[in-house]
């Protein structure tokens, strides 16, 4: 990025693949060709110059293990002065950011609990979270004269446009590219909250059938997000609403290590990657038996990258799965240790590298593989090809191991780049298969259940 006056640049210097190096934010002066570090950091990331170019925000963990406590947005003097911490009190993870036209106070953005939200945090004082109704805002972009535009989702509207004024904070939508879904006859979109183990307050979204009726039982799908520092929202979500549209409940529980209720919750998950949220996720699904609203008979597991982590935890330790779906699941920390393209970022949530010392039996502990022969769910497995973040050879492993131990197994790889698939054409392949391999497990049959 460039400062205000067009004389320097910022840029992030990413560590070389597996180096175990951290980022640094340099400067280059463009009249001199004079290049200096101002910031290095493991996971430090540039955001914007203030208005003058006395300051840049940058973005960082609030702990020394980087994804697994909430990221913060820090002020450096481009002078190499000390680094301030106005964002201090939100104990959110945050990460879009703008300056405010007053110069003494920003705009951030983060996830609180099952909410997207924006607070006005003067540089010198207590923020202050804004009522911005059921809209859930994206990173905001602030003009000169106080006009604020981001991209945003409503709990029943896909992403639009929207505007507001510095000070009234009263977002007003531009747009209506999403009229026709909008339109449609969706599911109500639910928070749900309970008491979860070890003394946390937990939270997950449940998104009802279009058609449910009170006093029936219907069967239950898991859509478990990735992370584990993701977060599942309120704000519209159009694969949540297609599961729901069969006549399935679908919950979206928020376990440890979400970036939705501050530090303590979110590093919760440092060196207890399956085990705590997995009675997390349980005692969510709990809370919907005990409602009676669900068939236990017809109960789903599934999600993507570490929900596809969670799926096969669960179904290796839990019994009652009707059917599972584990997409780009991490199965085998060795290799996301090793082959990941985020460095050796694996080691700050595990106890350092697996290779020093005994460090190797953590990981293998906490590797879903070393279950898996007690896995007995039918299971579809879908992976990219030339996923670099989670290595196919994670899902080759786990098809073998439920091969071999008899389990009904199926496993497609889309002969694409990147985590999930980039174009059109594979999403929605990917979509069709993952509802319909539950439907046929679900016997085929969408309607509820009169028996509680």
């Amino acid at each position: 990025m460039v400062s205000p006056d067009d004389r320097t640049v910022a840029l992030e210097v990413t560590p070389l693949p597996h180096s175990g190096e951290r980022s640094t934010i340099r400067l280059i002066d463009l009249d001199s060709g004079e290049i200096s570090d101002l910031v290095d950091d493991p996971d430090v990331s540039p955001r914007s110059f203030s208005s003058q170019g006395f300051y840049l925000a940058f973005g960082r963990s609030r702990g020394p293990e980087p994804g697994f406590n909430p990221g913060g947005i820090f002020l450096k003097p481009t002078d190499g002065g000390e680094t301030i911490d106005p964002t201090a009190q939100i104990d959110r993870s945050l990460g879009g950011m703008a300056w405010l036209p007053d110069r003494q106070s920003i705009l951030v953005s983060g996830t609180d609990l099952t909410e997207r939200a924006l607070w006005h945090q003067p540089l010198d004082g207590a923020p202050q979270r804004l009522d911005l109704g059921d809209v859930h805002p994206g990173t905001p972009v602030v003009a000169p004269n106080g006009t604020v535009v981001f991209v945003g989702r409503e709990d029943y509207r896909p992403a639009e446009l929207y505007t507001m004024t510095v000070g009234e904070w009263e977002p007003r939508r531009l747009t209506a590219f999403n009229d026709a879904l909008a339109g449609m006859r969706l599911g109500n979109v639910e928070t749900v909250t309970w008491d979860g183990p070890d003394g946390f307050r937990q939270n997950g979204v449940l998104v009802y059938p279009p058609d449910y009726e009170a006093g029936s039982a219907y069967p239950l799908v898991l859509s478990i997000h990735g992370g584990p520092m993701g977060a599942s929202l309120e704000a519209f979500s159009t694969f949540n609403q297609i599961m729901a549209a069969q006549g399935w409940l679908v919950f979206s529980p928020n376990y440890r290590g979400s970036s939705t209720q501050g530090k303590a919750f979110q590093s919760a998950v440092i060196n207890d990657a399956g085990e705590g949220p997995g009675r997390d996720v349980m005692s969510g699904v709990q809370v919907l038996k005990d409602r009676g609203i669900v068939d236990e008979t017809r109960v789903a597991v599934s999600g993507w990258s570490y929900g596809g982590y969670m799926t096969a935890w669960l179904t290796a330790h839990y019994d009652g799965w009707r059917v599972a779906m584990a997409g780009a699941a991490v199965t085998d920390w060795f290799d996301w240790y090793s082959m990941a393209d985020m460095n050796t970022w694996a080691g700050y949530g595990l106890g350092g590298s697996p290779w020093l010392n005994d460090n190797a039996m953590n990981y293998w502990r906490q590797s879903p593989m070393a279950y898996a022969h007690q896995i007995r769910t039918p299971t579809l497995i879908l992976s990219d090809l030339g996923d670099e973040r989670v290595t196919v050879s994670q899902s080759y492993k786990l098809y073998h191991a439920l091969k071999d131990n008899g389990v009904e197994v199926k496993f497609v790889v889309y002969p694409v780049s990147g985590h999930f698939p980039p174009d059109p054409v594979h999403r929605r392949d990917l979509r069709r298969r993952w509802v319909e391999w539950i439907a046929q497990h679900f016997e085929g049959t969408a309607a509820a259940t009169n028996e509680r």
